[in-house]
This record gives C-alpha cells, structure tokens and sequence, in this order.
C-alpha cells in the first residue's frame, strides 16, 4: 500500500479517481504551506510518496525544491493536466494524471500477479490474518506497561533516595549518591523493573481486566494496590542490600541502619507512589476537560479558543498514562485541528475529510 500526501490545486474529483483507481490510499490534507508537509510527516509513518499540484508548485517552488534536496521523502511527485511544463530539479517527478494513474495501475497488477495464489490459500491466509482491533489492544497494552516501568520506577527510585536520607540525615550528598547506586547496582533496579511487570500481570488478574489494557487510572490503582508493589519491593530492597554488604560496597553499619529503618524507606516509596497515582488521575480529567473546551470552541468556530484547549491538551496528553478513550479522542482532535489550521483556520470541512481525520485516529 502507498501512503500519499495530496497538496493544495486537487478537486475531489481528481482525488476520487486517484483513490479509486490505484493501489495509493489518501492519507493527507490540503496544505497551505510547505512547512506543514513536513508537519504531516513527522507524526505519521510509512510516508512512501508525497503527490504535490501544479498551482501548490507553482506558488512554493523554491520550497519545494528545498524539502526535495534534504532528501527526506522518498518520493515527490507533480501532477499536472498538460504536458507544458517547466524543468523541476531534484527528485521530482512530472505527471499528467492519467499517465501517472496509468503506472500506479501498471504496479498494483504486478503485486497481484507476484502474489500469485489459488483460492484455498487466499482463504487460509484471510484465517491467519489478525483482528485490526487486537493488534490496538497490543500496542496500547505494551504503551501502558512501557509507561508503568517508567513511570513507577521513577517514582520508587525518587522513594529510595528520599527514604535513605531520611536514615541519614547528616550524610554529605556524594554519599548518599555513592549508597543509592550501590543498591541500584545490586539487584534492586532489575528487581523493580521485574516487581513491577509481575505486580501489573497479577493486578489485571485479580481485577478481572481481561482485554490486558487498563481503562482508567482507577483500575491501575487497584491493580498496584492487589499485585501487593510494596510487599515486593521490601523484598527486593532486603536483597540489595545483603549483596551490597557481601561485595562490601556498603558496609556493616550502614547496612544496619538501613535494615532497621527499612519502613522509612517503604513508606516514602508507598506515599510517593500514591501521589504518582493521584497525579495520573488529575491530568486524565485534564485532558478530558481540554478535550470538551476544543469541542466547545469548535462549534463556535472560534479558533483561538480551540488553539488555546488543544495546546492544554497535548500537555497533559504528554504527562498521562496512554488510555485507548482517551488517545482516541485527542487524535481525532488533533487531526480536525491540524486539517483546520493547515486550511487556512478554514472551517469549511468535507464530510470525507471530517471521516479522515477520525480513520487516521487510533
């Protein structure tokens, strides 16, 4: 499948008969500037040929010529109605329209012939294909583990370090950063990441999250709270700590202390960890709030007041675990507010573009 981008200068009759009679699925917008083709790339992948109109060409030739030299697409084709045209550099390539949908029907036929299988395989390999909507459950599953790695093990490694000077208040800050890697180094970093992976599998469990993606930050927060977190770290924290004192990378006295102060430590990483959690709560209702005044604003056509809630948005989208609702939303948000701005801050939206804009979501 080619992934194509079509500029400003295309009716939707042309763009019909493109999508209708080649193998190039329409994945682009009308663009008002050069600069947002580079936009348009950088959030999606697989970008295989960039379809640019005479008059788009026309108007930013220089540009145009530029975006072909850095050598960043793979392909940049103009399309024209006539063969009078002048000399274009680069990488560009001139069409007519119909000799181009010519060789794009030319290429689809000899995939199709390459493929070469009878009906039974076909219908062996339609059986093996995987349902579109369990390969989004994947990637969101594996986006919120990623998140909860990261994401908790900050939050427990901020604990440990706020813990231990707790124990030892009159340490000087290139001991207590000296202590801290010890028990990194020995065990305690891997062991986490482990706790962690194993808390999540047991948290689903016991919640009954059958799908493996969580749907609210509540369900993560019972999922911590019944995978038993903090029971795991204490253990993984005895383990460090008796490996450290064996290699002799902390010594006896300080091993003590912090055997004896263990629940100083556990507490801190328990009450950082809740304050994770509750943050996590806050910026999912922020990002939902920005969503409803984008919406709002939206209606109104008021494009400043959509600019404004859609960079609050993002924001909060940036600091929040990834929930399949809730990225939904901001994507098609983000497509309409992108294909609006990139219009000219025109609202005057196609029905087929509106419908893009919500297929080109999650």
């Amino acid at each position: 499948m080619i992934f194509a981008i079509v500029s400003i200068g295309f009716y939707q009759k042309e763009i019909d008969e493109i999508k209708n009679n080649t193998n190039i699925e329409i994945v682009g917008r009308f663009f008002a500037y050069p600069d947002a083709i580079n936009e348009f790339v950088e959030k999606y992948e697989n970008i295989e040929m960039i379809i640019i109109s005479e008059d788009f060409y026309n108007q930013y030739h220089s540009e145009i010529d530029k975006l072909v030299e850095v050598d960043n697409y793979k392909r940049i084709v103009l399309l024209k109605e006539k063969r009078q045209f002048q000399e274009v550099k680069g990488k560009i390539q001139v069409y007519e329209i119909s000799d181009f949908l010519k060789e794009q029907k030319n290429i689809y036929l000899m995939e199709l012939e390459k493929e070469d299988m009878d009906m039974s395989k076909l219908e062996i390999e339609k059986s093996n294909l995987v349902n579109p909507k369990v390969l989004n459950d994947l990637d969101i599953e594996k986006k919120q583990t990623s998140f909860l790695e990261s994401s908790l093990g900050r939050t427990i490694n901020l604990g440990l370090d706020l813990g231990i000077r707790a124990l030892l208040p009159n340490s000087i800050e290139e001991g207590i950063i000296a202590l801290k890697d010890a028990i990194l180094e020995n065990g305690f970093k891997e062991g986490i990441k482990n706790a962690i992976d194993d808390v999540i599998k047991i948290g689903k469990a016991t919640g009954n999250i059958l799908s493996g993606n969580y749907e609210n930050i509540e369900q993560v927060q019972m999922a911590v709270k019944s995978g038993g977190l903090i029971d795991t770290v204490s253990g993984v924290l005895d383990y460090s700590l008796n490996l450290a004192n064996k290699t002799g990378a902390i010594d006896n006295q300080i091993t003590s202390i912090l055997r004896y102060g263990k629940n100083t430590v556990l507490d801190t990483i328990s009450s950082k960890i809740d304050n994770e959690l509750t943050n996590q709560l806050k910026y999912v209702q922020k990002v939902q709030t920005y969503s409803d005044k984008w919406r709002k604003a939206y209606e109104e056509q008021d494009f400043n007041g959509m600019e404004k809630a859609y960079k609050n948005m993002e924001n909060y989208l940036e600091k929040s675990m990834p929930f399949e609702k809730t990225l939904q939303e901001a994507r098609i948000i983000e497509n309409l507010h992108n294909l609006i701005k990139n219009k000219g801050k025109s609202f005057d939206l196609s029905q087929n573009e509106i419908e893009l804009a919500e297929r080109l979501a999650i």
